[in-house]
């Protein structure tokens, strides 16, 4: 089986659930082409200089199965003749790619953008099968306010897909009578890199923790909730409160607690010794429209090294809860989040093992048997 995955994101970016998913794809002996995000929308001036440095970077294959594809293209979208000419554009790339033996397999293109240019793409491919992996909830593209652009062509291209992955339940009820082939798949973890029942070493450029440590690995962006944050670590200056991840939000334009410490992005693969360095782990999302359709990367990485999780109160950590016997702390406010603190550090009031059991039953391989049932059903 071959498989195109069209990523929201690079691949050399935050390790998220594209790359996991090719990842896990190639490694089962399927001949796996990654996309690098190829946007959604037309470039702006203020993008010039990023498009520049990714322009610049070179196609390059990652394993045997497995092929990262940077490709250059008109950043143009919505207009019908760079459309044609960056779909030829792709369609070579693509079959350059796909060894001969394999071009006359069932081809998975699976999307996580729904853009007219990926579905031409789609079109020309023979023997072809379209997924729409809705991960995130487009319509929110700008500081995470309503995209009025996208609202339409994203539900039309919802229905012409062979069937949609939702990974929220929030968007598969807000999606689920536009497409009959509609899943609900969450992310999962990889257990085998986050088994830490050896003894860790700490390795020279990770955070080495001075007190006991609150942490968040991830992007900081405008849906973290940095009023609440910086309210909770001014009331516990005996505890740090530390964010690993690319920095996409100013947080100057009020005075930070001096307990808040920033990391540059760390890879995938030094995640487990980061975790294994906190005490608690958070989710501080603001509760609104966008994050209450997103459901946590991260969640079940944290559960997975034992560690207590304390998140504000999205839709989604509220259904996760209710599945999985409360095991999340939800805090509604300031006090709450202080006392929760106090109780899973100095009360300990939690069962280590419990969290890793339920990573275990979110495990990537669990959520791959779906997936790959999903793929041979189409």
């Amino acid at each position: 089986m071959n498989i195109i995955i069209f990523s929201s994101i690079d691949w050399n970016f935050n390790w998220q659930l594209p790359q996991q998913l090719a990842k896990y794809l190639s490694d089962q002996g399927k001949n796996v082409i990654f996309i690098n995000n190829t946007g959604s929308r037309s470039i702006r001036f203020k993008d010039l200089i990023r498009l520049k440095d990714k322009f610049l970077k070179t196609n390059y294959k990652k394993e045997d199965n497995l092929n990262i594809l940077n490709p250059i293209f008109i950043p143009i979208h919505n207009s019908v003749i760079i459309d044609k000419i960056n779909t030829s554009i792709f369609i070579n790339l693509i079959n350059k790619n796909f060894r001969k033996e394999t071009k006359d397999n069932k081809t998975i293109i699976i999307s996580f953008l729904a853009t007219k240019l990926i579905y031409k793409i789609s079109n020309k491919i023979l023997n072809s099968k379209l997924i729409y992996y809705l991960a995130d909830e487009f319509e929110f593209q700008h500081r995470y306010r309503l995209n009025t652009n996208l609202i339409d062509f994203t539900r039309k291209f919802i229905r012409k897909t062979d069937c949609v992955i939702c990974t929220s339940n929030n968007l598969y009820n807000k999606y689920k009578n536009y497409n009959k082939n509609m899943f609900l798949v969450p992310s999962g973890v990889d257990l085998k890199k986050f088994n830490l029942l050896k003894k860790i070493k700490y390795k020279n450029n990770l955070y080495i923790r001075k007190k006991p440590t609150i942490g968040f690995i991830g992007s900081v962006s405008y849906i973290l909730d940095f009023q609440l944050i910086n309210k909770v670590a001014s009331a516990n200056p005996e505890y740090d409160f530390v964010f690993v991840g690319p920095k996409y939000q100013e947080v100057n334009s009020f005075k930070l607690s001096p307990n808040i410490h920033f990391q540059n992005q760390v890879s995938h693969d030094e995640i487990p010794f980061i975790l294994n360095s906190f005490d608690i782990g958070m989710l501080p999302y603001k509760v609104n429209d966008f994050t209450n359709k997103v459901y946590p990367f991260k969640v079940n990485e944290y559960l997975a090294v034992g560690l207590p999780v304390i998140s504000t109160k999205t839709l989604e950590m509220v259904i996760f809860n209710k599945n999985h016997n409360n095991v999340i702390r939800i805090i509604n406010n300031e006090d709450e989040f202080n006392s929760a603190i106090n109780d899973l550090y100095k009360n300990k009031n939690y069962n280590k093992n419990d969290l890793i059991n339920i990573a275990k039953n979110n495990s990537w391989d669990k959520r791959m048997l779906l997936i790959n049932k999903i793929l041979n059903s189409i």
